[in-house]
């Protein structure tokens, strides 16, 4: 049996553990912060040290919306270009559309649930993680958000076929196949 590799991208401290259905696969742990100790110390933007085609999978939670848009585009291209054909990436960013009545409730500072960083406003869901950012992690800032439509046109223009986006509360979390090479 040949083992699946998966490539878990911004993967911040150990304790970030992907989802269960990736458990058979052998991770890969990459970030731009060294103090996290990943496999590979690198951006998601540019991993020319990974071969094309490499992985099975790529999982990327709450790592994309800490980039610029324009760096999402890279990132995007990367996450194609390592994956092997059939392979998915599995994304989970915040949903700005459900953000978005918080804002309209004037309610940008008030507690919308409790993560294992603490309790979590819409402030911290478009900014980044207050608390983080105030104790020195710049790594923590947003510089963009996504919509359903706007993640699946990123997705889409990166080359990816299918997509697949399901809300769940205020994070959006996007699976999108890499189509496999027609020879």
């Amino acid at each position: 049996m040949v083992l699946k590799m998966l490539l878990h991208a911004g993967s911040g401290p150990w304790i970030n553990k992907p989802p269960n259905d990736f458990a058979a696969y052998k991770e890969i742990r990459l970030d731009a912060d060294r103090n996290v100790q990943p496999d590979i110390v690198a951006s998601i933007t540019a991993m020319p040290m990974i071969k094309d085609g490499a992985f099975d999978a790529v999982f990327c939670s709450h790592t994309l919306e800490h980039l610029y848009i324009f760096e999402v585009a890279l990132a995007l291209r990367e996450f194609h270009r390592v994956l092997a054909p059939g392979g998915v990436v599995r994304i989970h960013i915040p949903d700005l559309q459900s953000i978005g009545g918080k804002l309209a409730l004037d309610q940008l500072d008030t507690v919308a649930y409790i993560s294992p960083c603490g309790p979590i406003c819409a402030m911290d869901m478009i900014y980044g993680h207050q608390g983080a950012i105030g104790a020195g992690n710049l790594f923590m800032q947003h510089k963009t958000g996504f919509t359903k439509g706007t993640i699946t046109r990123a997705l889409e223009h990166a080359g990816f076929g299918k997509v697949d986006v399901r809300r769940d509360s205020f994070e959006m979390e996007v699976n999108a196949f890499r189509c496999a090479d027609i020879s």
